[in-house]
């Protein structure tokens, strides 16, 4: 009798054994074709953003844009061509469809038709080094630090700006487009079929991320704990101001 135990013991122990091999081995499966289908993505991902740029005859105008140029008197003066140059460097453009760049705003409860701002471009620390700026040109900006909130977290943002900005004025000019990017129908169906594969589905998109070993922000460890964690919001704000 022990013995005919042990068998069933044995038999039922294989069985399970199976089981898992059976349920590991579809996984693995599982994840080589996801990886399959994210390689192919990929790989036509880059020959659409290869597809030659082409020229639209006649051009059209989309909207309009919004730009800064140098003030006329800054223009015609001495420093014209170095606040020029300065001007490539921190420049920013806005389109927008009307030409009055308006957009609704509410206030109190009630919408109002406001301007749109438009700020010239705040450098990084790491943008102001890939930009080699020559020693005149780094003293025409002045080093602030801006506080961020992330949750429950606060960060300093160091960047730089620009001092003497009234030497710049907005510019409106139509938006003409005399350029399109070519347009493969097949290959938009084919990218769109392989997007809902791998991201429509949450499973599917959890387990990509683990197996290309991107961490959650949640898991992530704090290893530089937050020093105003217990310090009021208005208080950090107010030792700041």
């Amino acid at each position: 009798m022990g013995n005919y135990r042990d068998l069933e013991d044995i038999i039922e122990n294989a069985r399970l054994r199976s089981k898992q091999n059976k349920r590991r081995s579809s996984i693995e499966d599982q994840d080589k074709q996801i990886l399959k289908v994210y390689e192919t993505y990929k790989t036509l991902t880059k020959q659409k953003n290869d597809l030659p740029m082409i020229d639209l005859n006649p051009p059209v105008q989309k909207g309009w844009k919004r730009y800064f140029i140098l003030r006329e008197d800054v223009r015609q003066s001495k420093q014209g061509i170095f606040y020029e140059h300065i001007l490539e460097k921190i420049n920013t453009i806005q389109y927008s469809d009307s030409k009055n760049f308006k957009k609704t705003v509410k206030i109190k409860r009630r919408r109002k038709v406001a301007e749109k701002p438009q700020n010239l471009k705040e450098l990084s620390p790491y943008e102001l080094q890939k930009l080699k700026l020559t020693e005149k040109e780094l003293a025409c900006f002045d080093f602030k630090i801006q506080l961020k909130m992330q949750g429950k977290k606060v960060y300093e943002v160091p960047y730089y700006e620009f001092r003497e900005k009234w030497r710049f004025v907005l510019r409106i000019r139509p938006n003409i487009i005399d350029k399109v990017k070519a347009f493969n129908a097949e290959l938009e169906q084919r990218l769109a079929e392989l997007d809902k594969f791998l991201w429509d589905s949450p499973a599917k998109r959890g387990r990509l991320d683990k197996l290309l070993g991107r961490r959650k922000y949640k898991d992530r460890k704090d290893k530089n704990p937050n020093p105003f964690k217990t310090i009021a919001k208005q208080d950090i704000i107010a030792a700041f101001s």
